[in-house]
């Protein structure tokens, strides 16, 4: 999983936001209800470094989706 929060960033990173939060929904499905304390650390830096795209509907949104 963490691996793929990390893809997550490098789409964050290049400007594809779309693919980023793609990316994390499929996470967030797929850890259901494994508590995970490093995918849940990684996620977290995710989603401080979205808010820097406040001005996107599903990057604002992201955060109540991860809750």
């Amino acid at each position: 999983m963490i691996y793929q929060v990390r893809k997550a960033e490098a789409h964050l990173a290049l400007g594809d936001i779309d693919a980023a939060l793609d990316n994390d929904h499929q996470v967030i499905t797929t850890m259901g209800g494994i508590d995970s304390a490093r995918t849940t650390s990684t996620l977290q830096e995710l989603r401080a470094q979205l808010a820097d795209y406040q001005h996107i509907p599903t990057a604002r949104d992201f955060p109540d989706y991860a809750a």
